[in-house]
Formats: C-alpha cells, structure tokens, sequence
C-alpha cells in the first residue's frame, strides 16, 4: 500500500463520521460510505484526482451520492434506507445547503475544496453557507440535556449550547440523574459523556433513554475510537474532546434539522 493509498484509508473515519451526519442514523451513512468504497474497488479512476487523498475520497461519496439520488426517487432499500433522504426532504436546495454546512463547519474543507466535492462554484458555496448560518440563527433553539460527569466541561458545554440559542435543561453526572432528568425535560438533544461518575455506562444510559422517549444522543468522548469500531451498535454523532465549539455547533444544528426538515431558498 503506497502513502496515497495509506491516507485514503485513514480518510474513512472522517468520511463514516460526514456520511452519519448527514443521513442521520449509523445504518444510512455506514451504507453509502459501504457503496462508495465498493464503487471506488471497481471504479479506481475515482481516486487519485488531486494530490489530496482525503478529498478524492469525499469527491468520491458525492458521485455515489449524486447517482443514488438521481436513480431512485423513493426508499428503494427498505425502511430506513439510503434513500429516505429524498422522500424526507424533497427539496435539492436544503439538501446541498446541507452538505455545504457539514463539509465546512464539521470536516474542516475550504469553500473551494467544498466547491469541488460538490462540483459547485467557491463562491456558491460561500453564499450557501452565509444563508444556511442565517437559517440557523433564526431558528428556534433546541432543548438540551447534558449527561457529564465533569464539572468544568458540563459548564463549558451549557454556556457553548446556551451562547447558540438553545435551552439547556439540565445537567446530570450519574444514569439515575440523567434519566430523571430525560423524562421531566424532554430534550431533543442530550449531549453525553461514555463514562458516568462511579464508572457508569453513558452508552447504556442513553440507551434507556431511548426505550422512553424521542431524543437524538451527540456522544463527546475523549474514547472516540470506542463508538467507531464497526462492530456492534454505534451512534451518528460523535464528537472528540476536547470538543471544537464549531463543530459541535455543527453537530447540533444538523440533528435538529434532521428532526424538523427545512427548506432553504435557492
């Protein structure tokens, strides 16, 4: 395996963590990253585009994006499939905004690498991005739960969350607190840790949760490579700590837009 090669590989994380956000669920994204990687098997002039690897990649995703889209107008892969999306929102424009705000905020590209993965002008992608951080601005705030058993960083998380518009609902450091908490308040989101205090499972908890009510769980984890073993059940959401605040902003804009589809305007 040449360097090139050996950077494609370990562009996947990235990639499984891109396609995740954007579907919504572990099973949607995992199966396009599964699609792309065989496309690339059998397709090879996909890669090697650029001297970037972990760019070809995503250049590579979009293609097999692109022809999912364009093949198949409803859910041709069973409930939960691939291509829900279409059927979810029916709107091109939200969608591409969509890819624009994760491409730049969450995985870090440039408006002229965004450009090219999308194949869309620079500045297009600028423009898209000023319109759906308005967009975002403008929309109510979500409710959140935060399950962490470190003082400072359960702060730093609520005045984070708090500074972007959303309601903060609480804070719990142990599973009793954080699913009583869950069940009082509701929230759309929980922001949660992996381990609890007294070594409790921030997994297990959040699973608990899920049994009871609706909520969209962001894993922050100083473990991420726990969450993302492609073995067993894993989250959509996970972000590293120490968390970037743009990113994790991001990541909550995009769970909270998945849960109440918008449109943007052209």
């Amino acid at each position: 395996m040449d360097q090139y090669a050996r950077e494609v590989a370990s562009a996947i994380p990235d990639l499984r963590r891109y396609a995740r956000a954007l579907t919504g669920t572990t099973e949607r994204g995992d199966t396009y990253v599964r699609t792309c990687l065989e496309t690339i098997n059998q397709e090879p002039q996909w890669l090697r585009r650029t001297p970037f690897p972990r760019k070809d990649l995503f250049i590579a995703f979009h293609n097999v994006w692109d022809k999912v889209c364009q093949s198949f107008g409803a859910d041709q892969f069973g409930s939960g499939g691939i291509a829900t999306h279409d059927r979810h929102y029916g709107n091109v424009t939200a969608e591409l905004d969509r890819q624009v705000l994760l491409l730049m905020d969450l995985e870090g590209f440039s408006a002229a690498e965004a450009g090219l993965i999308l194949g869309i002008d620079a500045k297009e992608v600028e423009r898209r991005l000023s319109v759906v951080r308005t967009q975002m601005r403008l929309a109510p705030g979500g409710r959140i739960l935060i399950v962490e058993d470190d003082a400072l960083i359960a702060m730093d998380l609520a005045e984070s969350a708090r500074s972007w518009g959303h309601d903060v609902r609480g804070v719990a450091s142990t599973r009793s607190a954080a699913l009583a908490r869950f069940a009082r308040e509701r929230p759309d989101i929980v922001l949660s840790d992996i381990c609890l205090a007294g070594n409790e499972d921030g997994i297990a908890t959040s699973q608990e949760m899920l049994e009871t009510g609706d909520a969209t769980i962001i894993f922050i984890t100083g473990f991420p490579e726990r969450l993302l073993t492609g073995q067993g059940p894993e989250p959509a959401f996970v972000m590293a700590k120490p968390f970037q605040p743009e990113k994790l902003k991001a990541m909550i804009d995009q769970a909270l837009w998945l849960r109440t589809p918008r449109h943007s305007s052209a």
